[in-house]
């Protein structure tokens, strides 16, 4: 009872306000079909949702809802019976919350050639102006197109370069991104429940002028039907990378140089190869095995023709755990010799060779590993927790050249071990690759420092320039008057070099 004297209630304000009319809307038409979610009262009487009243029968229409009082309807002429479906809602169109923005919006550019105030049927399933009057809804092209840049509906719409569908487009895109910034408590749905909706009802299909991004099924091709296998494939947190190289250079002096010179050849083969874990959550296990072996000729030198310059084998091994976000404990084992003998100029005995020395280090310390755009980055630190070995398989060369007792190969000790690996791409074609190396027990200190310059002309053909310094105060036969236990190489070279 209640509802019904607050409906006639509403119906004489609505009255008074059309002054003499006999109905809410000027109704032209013979009849009125008036599409409601609710109840529809026609006079006193309740009839269905979807209701054909002759508009001479009554004096007005009223509308019901749970939460609101709407009115939804609309003009036929019986000469040209039209079925049109709106749909009517618990909540205001576009429209009606910003009739007098999209009023002064449409003044100022003239893009729109309608009176929005009065738009009949048929304009209402256009595409353009649908979503004004239907409820409120989030679509994703509207954010899709103005999310990276300035929304503002004003901005190029009185573009004479702009179609007219496009221009009205553009307003009433800017009108709903206003509504999602400024009422977004205002917005009834998303555009996947408006999908949803228009799928299950079959009157909603009648408004065919609406486009919805719905994704269509994909029909099974008949190749695939039938038992179909299912195959789970493991990541694979293994990576292998590796590289090769051969670099060569050469000096020539005609025997009338005036500053005099040997003619010298250099080459260097050098080759890595990379066996890294990484579980991408704790865990990584990282395996790197260096070979390296260069070649010189020394005219001077009346004893050898060839000699070596650089000669490496190394192996690495670490076991890191992560602590913390770049912070690992790890565990490191590192072995290295040489492959062939040393000699010095015009002598018979080597200085050096295969196993003499071998040296290898143990330790467990903190890895941190820092996040860098432009290369990598390893600072390991292992204090008072490194085990050092050095193993001289001959005995003379054990004592002459290493520091060990007389009668002894080998000697160990304990220590603080450092170590940095990294490499940076200082330029586009230029890189930097560098080991730092420091091993001490506080009453001695180990040292070795490796620095490689890359320049890449292609992916093949490279320029180098490799610096190694190195410090050993135990071994007290390579002490100089000039650089002390300093020992200082570098050479520049160009070769062939392939990676993967």
């Amino acid at each position: 009872m209640k509802n019904i004297t607050f409906a006639l209630l509403l119906l004489s304000l609505v009255s008074i306000s059309v002054g003499a009319q006999n109905d809410i809307v000027g109704l032209n038409a013979d009849t009125v079909t008036v599409v409601t979610e609710e109840l529809v009262l026609a006079g006193d009487t309740v009839v269905d949702d979807t209701t054909a009243v002759d508009s001479a029968a009554v004096d007005s229409v009223v509308v019901e809802t749970a939460d609101t009082l709407s009115l939804s309807v609309d003009t036929i002429p019986a000469e040209e019976p039209v079925e049109v479906v709106l749909i009517a809602t618990d909540a205001s169109g576009v429209k009606d919350l910003f009739s007098r923005r999209l009023d002064s919006i449409v003044a100022r550019f003239d893009t729109l050639d309608v009176d929005l105030s009065n738009v009949d049927g048929s304009e209402r399933t256009n595409p353009t102006f649908v979503r004004i009057y239907m409820r409120p809804t989030l679509y994703r092209s509207v954010l899709g197109e103005n999310f990276y840049k300035d929304a503002s509906f004003d901005g190029d719409a009185n573009d004479s370069q702009m179609g007219v569908d496009a221009k009205r487009k553009k307003i009433i895109d800017g009108l709903l991104l206003e509504l999602y910034k400024n009422n977004p408590s205002r917005v009834w749905a998303t555009e996947d429940e408006i999908n949803k909706e228009v799928t299950t009802n079959q009157t909603a299909q009648q408004m065919s002028g609406i486009t919805l991004n719905t994704i269509q099924p994909i029909a099974m091709p008949d190749a695939l039907t039938g038992d179909l296998k299912t195959k789970v494939v493991k990541p694979n947190y293994w990576r292998t990378t590796g590289g090769f190289g051969i670099n060569y250079t050469q000096n020539f002096f005609s025997d009338n140089w005036r500053s005099g010179g040997e003619n010298t050849k250099n080459m260097l083969v050098n080759a890595e190869f990379k066996l890294n874990y990484d579980d991408k959550k704790k865990i990584k296990f990282e395996n790197h095995l260096e070979a390296k072996l260069g070649f010189y000729t020394s005219p001077s030198d009346t004893v050898h023709s060839i000699k070596t310059n650089q000669d490496l084998l190394r192996f690495t091994t670490k076991l890191g755990y992560q602590g913390w976000k770049n912070i690992y404990y790890s565990v490191k084992a590192q072995v290295w010799t040489q492959f062939l003998p040393f000699y010095d100029a015009n002598q018979s005995d080597f200085r050096s060779n295969f196993m003499a020395p071998f040296n290898a280090n143990f330790s467990f310390g903190i890895d941190f590993k820092p996040n860098i755009s432009k290369g990598t980055l390893s600072i390991y630190c292992a204090p008072l927790s490194a085990y050092n070995y050095r193993f001289v398989r001959y005995g003379d060369l054990a004592v002459s050249h290493y520091g060990i007792r007389k009668g002894r190969h080998h000697y160990e000790d304990f220590g603080t071990n450092l170590e940095v690996n990294g490499t940076f791409q200082i330029l586009k074609n230029l890189s930097w690759k560098t080991r730092l190396y420091f091993y001490t027990t506080y009453s001695r200190v180990e040292h070795d420092w490796e620095n490689t310059f890359s320049f890449s002309f292609n992916r093949y053909i490279s320029a180098s320039m490799f610096i190694h310094s190195r410090f050993d105060d135990k071994a007290r036969s390579q002490f100089s008057d000039k650089f002390g236990y300093w020992q200082i190489y570098q050479n520049m070279m160009i070769g062939l070099t392939y990676s993967w």
